[in-house]
């Protein structure tokens, strides 16, 4: 714990990179709105997973909220 508290006086945070940031999100919402886009074609877009989309973004390409199912 002395090490974790060190780290983070240090300006560490420590954890994983989110997976999509804004400029990413903003892409993946554009071309899920658009209903011919397949969802494979926005995975690759973005390269990340089907399961990462979904994750940010709702099925009609809305953002989720934090804490959002």
């Amino acid at each position: 714990m002395a090490g974790l508290e060190a780290a983070r006086n240090r300006g560490r945070k420590g954890g994983r990179e989110p997976a999509m940031d804004r400029k990413k999100i903003a892409l993946a919402s554009k071309l899920m709105r658009d209903r011919e886009t397949p969802i494979t074609d926005v995975c690759e877009a973005v390269a990340v997973s089907n399961a990462t989309i979904y994750r940010y973004l709702q099925p009609d390409g809305t953002p989720r909220k934090r804490g959002e199912s």
